[in-house]
């Protein structure tokens, strides 16, 4: 199994991944959009992000085949003492590949990232259905550090929505 940085050329196999999650998390949360309609181009924004250095895409390669994938921002929280922090925006292992210690590889390639850009702090977020990914965050160090909470708007007439 090799980490590496993406690659343009990795872009379906990217989009592909992004759709299995996709479909993953609709099951807990049934408002997002099925996987089949996601748009191409949220993959190239991910690409094309790293070029100004602020961001990486890292890829899980298994013999030719790419099998999962993280991406990862600089952001900064100026209410915090150690204001950088790297954002994990997307994680995601193929299924058949699940139990084999890929995501806590590619989270060492994360917070290698963030170690260069002297980060103290790395986050990632889970949805609150998806009870293996916030275990599986758990066994690799993190803690809960914020809880979101989120209602529909409510409109007293359909119309004016």
């Amino acid at each position: 199994m090799e980490i590496r940085e993406a690659r343009a050329s990795d872009a379906a196999t990217l989009h592909a991944l992004n759709v299995e999650l996709q479909e993953f998390e609709r099951r807990g949360c049934p408002s997002r959009l099925p996987g089949d309609e996601l748009p191409v181009s949220y993959i190239d924004g991910l690409l094309s992000g790293m070029q100004r250095g602020r961001s990486k895409v890292f890829v899980a390669q298994a013999d030719a085949s790419v099998v999962a994938f993280l991406a990862c921002e600089l952001r900064e929280d100026v209410l915090e003492q150690d204001p950088l922090y790297v954002c994990i925006t997307d994680m995601v292992v193929t299924a058949s590949q699940r139990g084999r210690g890929i995501a806590r590889r590619l989270m060492a390639a994360a917070e290698d990232f963030a170690r260069e850009h002297g980060a103290r702090t790395i986050a990632v977020t889970a949805l609150s259905s998806n009870s293996s990914a916030q275990s599986i965050y758990r066994q690799l160090g993190f803690e809960d550090a914020a809880v979101t909470f989120e209602r529909s708007v409510i409109y007293p007439d359909a119309s004016s929505r």
